[in-house]
């Protein structure tokens, strides 16, 4: 105990306080994550991102020999921070049926379930639930495949070409939207060059808030012109999809919530499709062997491309994150002489199917 103890409280200087407060940054994405999805918590945005860090940073200035201490507390706090939400959300589910015994029955019960589940899959699956749970993520990011995913990866790759000098297959194509004959929308009866219109039901969470669920959506577009400097080039929009079009219009019946977004005159997109040709004019169309034929509005682009290396580079840490803590599950951790060591050749032997070989 006092070997642990004396690591809790060790020294750490300026550059290991550093790389701490760059970890208290990634927690506070579990921490914003918990107190918005279970106390509603949701402002100020940054309160955890200045909180963590600068707490940390405090106690080095203040009490130097807690800096890990704090540290470590932090990571505790996101479990305890999600048992307590458990806890809450479910009073207050069943306080809202006016039965106050029940609520806190039913909480406690769901608390000593999530507790004991995860001591059980602790000590059972040990680092095993760690990777797997990794490796689930990662399939499944790489076999589900949707339209917007197509699209957001492909204009990251194509280069965006000029209609005047586009080859001919699978192009990337920016510029302005002209209507050669108008589409009728369903809400407000506009004129435009094409809509998108989805039908979603309504229903509540336990918290009485409104949750929205996709029951119908309709494209409907009809063939345009799309302009750059360099010319113009008609769009047969047969099959065309909508990734990022302005929202136009909404209003909801109380069990229905009806949206329309418009594709209007003069909309500046980008525009990912197949460049062919038919009497010796050329004309975009669905592009059959990457199968896309899509558009999205280039300001909404423009914002992804800006922010998605961010994205990208905080699931590569934690993917590398949460492999490393289930290597430190695995293997054999040994404390001695205010030190902490970490075997790793010893992990092979708590894995059982190479242990078995």
């Amino acid at each position: 105990m006092e070997e642990i103890s004396n690591i809790l409280f060790q020294e750490i200087n300026w550059i290991e306080t550093f790389f701490l407060t760059l970890f208290c940054l990634f927690m506070g994405i579990f921490y914003a994550v918990i107190f918005s999805s279970f106390f509603n918590v949701n402002k100020p945005k940054w309160l955890f991102f200045v909180v963590l860090p600068g707490v940390l940073i405090l106690t080095k200035i203040l009490v130097a020999k807690a800096v890990f201490f704090v540290f470590i507390s932090y990571f505790f706090g996101i479990f305890i921070s999600f048992l307590l939400g458990v806890l809450y959300k479910t009073i207050r589910s069943y306080a809202k049926k006016k039965n106050k015994k029940k609520a806190v029955g039913s909480a406690m019960l769901q608390l000593v379930v999530v507790i004991a589940g995860l001591f059980l899959g602790a000590y059972l699956l040990q680092g095993y639930i760690v990777l797997l749970g990794v490796l689930f993520f990662i399939i499944r990011s790489l076999l589900v495949r949707t339209t917007k995913k197509n699209f957001l990866r492909l204009q990251l790759d194509l280069p965006t070409s000029k209609i005047r000098s586009m080859a001919m297959g699978l192009v990337e194509i920016e510029g302005s939207t002209s209507m050669l004959e108008p589409v009728i929308s369903r809400i407000g009866k506009k004129e435009c060059i094409g809509y998108r219109y989805t039908v979603e039901k309504i229903s509540k969470d336990s918290e009485g808030r409104n949750q929205y669920s996709i029951i119908k959506e309709e494209t409907v577009c009809n063939n345009f012109l799309l302009s750059d400097d360099t010319g113009s080039v008609e769009v047969h929009a047969k099959g065309i999809e909508f990734v990022w079009i302005k929202k136009d219009d909404s209003y909801s019946n109380g069990t229905k919530r009806y949206t329309q977004y418009l594709l209007k005159e003069d909309d500046q997109v980008l525009l990912i499709g197949g460049a062919n040709s038919k009497n010796n004019t050329p004309f975009i169309g669905h592009e059959p062997i990457k199968d896309v034929f899509a558009l999205g509005c280039i300001n909404a682009v423009s914002r992804w491309n800006r922010y998605q290396p961010l994205l990208h580079s905080g699931i590569t840490f934690l993917i590398l994150f949460f492999i490393f803590t289930a290597f430190v599950l695995l293997a054999d951790v040994i404390v001695s002489k205010n030190m902490m060591y970490i075997d790793y050749k010893s992990m092979w032997d708590n894995i059982p199917l190479i242990n078995d070989l």
